[in-house]
């Protein structure tokens, strides 16, 4: 028996497939033998899906016009979908000896008595849809793999939807835009024929947020709201589409919302938004394929013009400059996203919106201006931006510790603030209750305390930042702080940090950029003098002080041409420096000769403040946070420096 999706069932819909794929999981060993007798039970997930395994079974078993039995043997499918079938069950069961073939389909496991598992060679609960069975299921039918977070977002849709969105022709992309524009479902539990767990009230339905709904996006939710006047004045005959602006790039860490911005952002515009993938796209075996789904999605966008295309995962198409085969495949697919981004099949009416995790990949082509020419950094959430995405999430008002809620959610991405909220609102409903503060607190994340010894040395290392920094860099101290526990969901791990204002406009000279490297170091320098070694979080990272000083130093002597040579390429890009350094072996002889220097004179400068590094480092301990003005008193250098 051929493992492939019967014609009957594809063309039925994308709940069809999905149950296709856990009956024939569950069938297997038995289908695949031919001419074996045997009677199944199976038991579905979901009454309120029955009908459709119900019509996929018979798609399966008997063929339904296909030749999917074993020749000459039909399989009789039983239904029983309420009580007025289980009470045929044993004349169902009392004629079984006429068949060799038989499977029993439940709507619930309280169906199946003691007379059908003896009855049956199986009985098998089919499982409820997964992440991995949506994904399946939409590549057979569509041709196109959804990511992981579009899977998630296809379970939660009901089957009805999902039929009638996923219709022959339509691509993944249009689909999901269409979804995203309907009403949020409605949490419930779990299908309660059965096993029916307390009852809980629902939550509330409601569309998605607009960006008045958003916090936390400062530029980028002000340029949203002008480009929703734009449309408006378009859609008004004021202004030509010439006048609007043509896209813009969104950068930033995983789980930060620029999927929620960019749907935001249609809702506030009033247009429909089409979903693509850099990574999607690419998930076909060869280059046409790749190039047939990018302009798919893009005449898409143009059909439901005017509409914004969402391009998630920018930074996932390769490098064009690299001289070799793969330099050439990506050439090709780069240059046809520009021609779709430039040409008629981008079309009048659509603004693409793009996003990525690491913005130094996008091909600098990508980001001229009349293609994605604005830039927009979307970071971790502030204190006040993350008590209101719990507040909105939450959809109610109740007092809860906000203190608490701050400190402990440091470092959350939205994605994480609204899984709290979603905790909170399952433990509301598990008491059979209203939501309450309690609930919150009890969702927030456990943190592990950090034992004193380890809080010394934090405090040691971050103290050598300030004190180098305020004796030979520019930058202002502002503040210095530790931790005294650390979470273990959040994203970052950093349990202190010594904090300064940088001008937004100074000369930077060599003494200026020495300095920098020199504060990067002090961390180091300081638990040299202390301690006589250093640990290794120093180098453990992309964004650890070795790394940054490393870049830096390159930058210098490379660059910035501020070291023994005047040649400069102009790349100051992370992935730029470590090529320049790869490839000439001088500059890396030079870059670590200027680190070695810097260190020695950082600690100099701690060897000459020792004491006051100690005592900077016990109060610090005790008190968890200094001002900058309170560091510059100890080591005498009295008010805020100036660059």
């Amino acid at each position: 028996m051929r493992n492939k999706i019967p014609a009957a069932v594809a063309r039925r819909s994308l709940p069809n497939v999905i149950a296709f794929c856990a009956i024939r999981n569950a069938l297997r060993h038995i289908l695949d033998v031919e001419g074996v007798s045997f009677v199944a039970a199976l038991i579905v997930p979901r009454s309120e899906d029955f009908r459709v395994y119900a019509v996929t079974t018979n798609a399966l078993c008997r063929g339904d016009g296909e030749p999917w039995a074993s020749p000459g043997h039909g399989t009789d499918i039983i239904l029983v979908e309420n009580e007025d079938d289980c009470s045929k069950l044993d004349d169902r069961l009392d004629a079984l000896y006429r068949h060799r073939r038989a499977v029993f389909l439940f709507a619930s496991d309280k169906f199946v008595n003691e007379r059908v598992r003896t009855a049956s060679d199986v009985v098998a609960h089919l499982p409820t849809p997964t992440v991995g069975h949506v994904k399946g299921a939409v590549r057979k039918l569509t041709g196109e793999t959804p990511s992981d977070r579009e899977a998630e977002f296809l379970l939660t849709q009901p089957w009805e939807r999902l039929r009638d969105a996923f219709r022959p022709q339509r691509g993944l992309g249009r689909s999901l835009s269409i979804l995203r524009r309907l009403p949020v479902v409605p949490e419930t539990t779990p299908d309660s024929s059965a096993q029916a767990p307390p009852s809980s009230s629902p939550a509330t339905t409601r569309d998605g947020p607009s960006l008045s709904d958003l916090y936390g996006y400062g530029a980028a939710k002000e340029w949203g709201f002008e480009l929703a006047r734009d449309f408006a004045d378009f859609r008004a005959g004021k202004i030509d589409w010439r006048d609007l602006d043509c896209g813009a790039l969104l950068s930033g860490p995983p789980g930060t919302g620029k999927t929620i911005f960019a749907t935001a952002l249609a809702k506030t515009c009033g247009v429909p938004l089409i979903l693509g993938s850099g990574a999607r796209w690419q998930a076909g075996t060869h280059l046409g394929d790749m190039l047939k789904q990018m302009r798919k999605c893009f005449a898409e966008a143009a059909l439901a013009a005017p509409s914004i295309l969402f391009i998630d995962e920018m930074d996932s198409f390769g490098d064009r400059d690299k001289d070799d085969s793969g330099g050439k495949y990506w050439i090709q697919v780069v240059n046809a996203l520009l021609e779709c981004m430039d040409g008629t099949d981008r079309g009048q009416g659509v603004v693409v919106v793009g996003a990525c995790n690491n913005p130094n990949r996008v091909d600098p082509a990508i980001l001229r201006p009349g293609r994605l020419d604005r830039h927009f950094q979307i970071g971790l959430p502030n204190a006040d931006a993350r008590l209101q995405i719990l507040q909105w999430h939450l959809e109610a008002a109740m007092d809860f510790d906000v203190r608490n809620f701050v400190r402990m959610s440091v470092g959350m991405t939205g994605a994480q603030i609204e899984k709290i909220a979603k905790d909170a609102r399952r433990r509301s409903r598990r008491a059979d209750r209203a939501i309450a503060g309690e609930d919150v607190e009890a969702s927030l994340p456990r943190r592990l305390p950090v034992s004193k010894a380890y809080q010394w040395a934090i405090a040691v290392h971050e103290v050598g930042h300030a004190v180098v920094g305020s004796i030979l860099g520019s930058d202002a101290l502002t503040s210095l702080v530790i931790e005294d526990s650390i979470s273990l969901e959040t994203n970052v791990q950093a349990l202190g940090g010594a904090l300064f204002e940088i001008a937004p406009a100074r000369r930077q000279t060599r003494s200026y950029h020495l300095g920098r490297i020199a504060t990067l170091l002090g961390g180091i320098a300081a638990e040299l003098v202390v301690f006589g070694d250093f640990a290794d979080g120093a180098g453990s990272s992309i964004h650890s002080d070795l790394q940054l000083a490393t870049h830096h130093a390159t930058m210098v002597e490379g660059p910035l041409a501020m070291g023994a040579s005047w040649l400069s390429d102009g790349d100051t890009t992370p992935r730029g420096l470590v090529e320049a350094r790869y490839r000439n072996p001088l500059l890396e002889h030079r870059v670590e000769a200027l680190l070695a220097q810097q260190v020695e004179v950082a600690v100099e400068v701690i060897r000459q403040r020792e004491r006051e590094v100690r005592a900077l480092a016990a109060a610090l301990v005790e008190r968890k946070q200094l001002s900058g003005d309170e560091v510059r008193a100890v080591i005498g250098l009295g008010g805020v420096r100036s660059g």
